[in-house]
């Protein structure tokens, strides 16, 4: 039987670990990667609505 690893999700396998990092990480990126694209549509349309002609 694999050595069993305590983690803040129990006690998992070694590769069990190693899968939770990589979802840790991705979920990380995916959250980083929204933030800055909510960023940037606010930029663009605060200068949509600058660049209106009335």
């Amino acid at each position: 039987m694999a050595k069993m690893i305590n983690t803040k999700y129990g006690y998992i396998t070694p590769q069990e670990v190693e899968m939770d990092a990589r979802l840790d990480k991705w979920y990380r990126d995916k959250k980083r990667r929204e933030k800055k694209h909510a960023k940037d549509n606010q930029l663009h349309l605060k200068n949509s609505n600058d660049t209106k002609v009335t």
